[in-house]
């Protein structure tokens, strides 16, 4: 079962560059060069965005090119079998500071660091931002419950799914939940 990688851009004014989400999906088939699953799977990503894009601060532009890169085929092979897509958002509010972001925790049947993923979202629109400081009830529930139908559809996809992927053991393990925390998270670069 191929596992492939795809990356969507996120790209606003505040955030200095362009920042990125990297995704990871399997496959049921044997050969990367022959996916056409990737194209389903690509939907299950573009509805997610569909949905978070209402959350980000004005003007953000989310793109996704459509490629998925073998993760395991050497060299790496990219398929281009999968759905490009493109949203910007219109949202009304002012942009929150570029470092608040909410997490999408994923989590697989392996309750270890390598059996778990994260998504950070943002930059994101002052509407998510609570009278507590935290992340809006209403808001929090809604960004809930698109992480949730992206995880149902994928375990419901038959012919693959989306996975967290560990580089050190080389396994792809499927999403089975995800939780959100009401608490605005800070993506750090590595080098600091």
């Amino acid at each position: 079962m191929p596992t492939f990688r795809g990356t969507v851009t996120i790209d606003h004014p505040s955030l200095g560059g362009t920042g990125t989400n990297t995704w990871h999906v399997r496959t049921t088939g044997s050969d990367p060069l022959d996916a056409p699953e990737l194209g389903g799977l690509s939907s299950i990503l573009e509805d997610l965005y569909e949905d978070l894009v209402l959350y980000l601060a004005s003007g953000t532009v989310v793109t996704f090119d459509g490629v998925w890169t073998s993760v395991e085929a050497e060299p790496q092979i990219n398929a281009t079998d999968g759905e490009p897509f493109t949203f910007t958002s219109e949202a009304s509010q002012a942009g929150l500071p570029p470092a608040n972001a909410i997490v999408l925790g994923w989590r697989s049947s392996l309750a270890t660091r390598s059996g778990r993923g994260r998504t950070f979202m943002g930059p994101l629109d002052s509407v998510t931002l609570g009278p507590d400081g935290t992340v809006a009830d209403t808001q929090l529930g809604e960004i809930q419950a698109a992480a949730d139908a992206l995880v149902d559809a994928s375990t419901g996809f038959a012919n693959g799914a989306f996975v967290v992927y560990s580089p050190t053991d080389a396994l792809a393990r499927d999403f089975i939940s995800v939780s959100i925390s009401d608490q605005f998270a800070v993506l750090r670069s590595r080098r600091d």
